[in-house]
């Protein structure tokens, strides 16, 4: 799920009244609704709901796929994935300095 990141400013320390006090779930939410400041308690408790079940699944994606390993490594073969470790630590070998390439082959 793709995200739009818009300049909203602060969020609100101490919410003050029930806007405050939905717009600071969204936030923590990590969304952002523009116009939140003008829209009707109803329609923004219902948007906060969604943006809390929401980031919830989101979560609960992440810690599925962190069980379950990488996909991209998964669908390496062995050799694939000793040539890419080999890549990776010739290049750190380059980066550092070393003249000998840390793995041959």
């Amino acid at each position: 799920m793709s995200k739009i990141y818009l300049p909203i400013g602060y969020k609100p320390r101490v919410p003050d009244d029930k806007r405050g006090e939905y717009m600071n779930r969204i936030y923590d939410s990590n969304y952002l609704l523009p116009g939140a400041e003008n829209m009707e308690l109803a329609e923004l408790a219902d948007f906060a709901d969604f943006a809390e079940e929401r980031a919830a699944e989101d979560v609960a994606k992440e810690e599925l796929k962190v069980a379950k390993g990488s996909d991209i490594v998964d669908n390496m073969s062995r050799e694939q994935t000793k040539g890419a470790l080999k890549e990776f630590l010739n290049w750190r070998a380059r980066k550092r300095g070393k003249k000998e390439p840390y793995a041959k082959g």
